[in-house]
């Protein structure tokens, strides 16, 4: 038999209740829940914002190198074994050097850069783009390229060129460009 103290004591000591215990959790699965599409989505976006700057730095390059060489080069999606006969930015982009004397095979890569990473998608007009030994654009035309991701379509950026003009745009909220594909 318990003496008085320690039956008064015993009794007084609590834990914590099933009802606490779902209360802290639920809340921690929120608050975790919050931070993970948090993170997620500023790691989309961190994603669009490299592929675009990839992309700039790739031109700028372009345009150097075809000083340098005093060649016209070529920018072109895919692999250097590619030959500019794909169409998807996607898959990276290679530099090639022009050789017009050479009628088998014209083009001679230089740069190869990986494709953006974490499912980014990029869309371009037009597919290929070649710049002269002068550092311009061979046509005067203005090069869009949009870069998207799939699973976060309210941000985005849009990066325009031409001889005498570099914008990079960059949407939020609200904009649409419609399904990133």
């Amino acid at each position: 038999m318990l003496g008085p103290q320690l039956r008064r004591r015993f009794y007084t000591l609590k834990g914590i209740s099933l009802l606490e215990v779902m209360i802290v959790t639920s809340i921690l699965m929120i608050v975790s829940g919050y931070g993970y599409y948090s993170m997620t989505n500023s790691i989309q976006k961190k994603a669009v914002n490299q592929a675009g700057e990839s992309f700039m730095q790739a031109v700028s390059l372009a345009r150097k190198s075809a000083e340098k060489i005093s060649e016209n080069v070529v920018l072109c999606p895919g692999k250097p074994q590619d030959l500019c006969e794909i169409i998807d930015w996607t898959e990276g982009w290679t530099l090639y050097r022009l050789d017009r004397n050479l009628e088998h095979q014209p083009l001679i890569a230089i740069n190869y850069y990986d494709g953006p990473e974490y499912g980014v998608k990029m869309k371009q007009t037009p597919q290929k783009i070649i710049i002269n030994q002068d550092g311009f654009f061979e046509e005067d035309i203005e090069v869009s390229m949009e870069v998207c991701h799939p699973k976060h379509n309210d941000y985005w950026l849009k990066i325009l060129l031409s001889n005498t003009l570099t914008q990079i745009e960059d949407h939020f909220y609200g904009d649409i460009i419609g399904q990133c594909e």
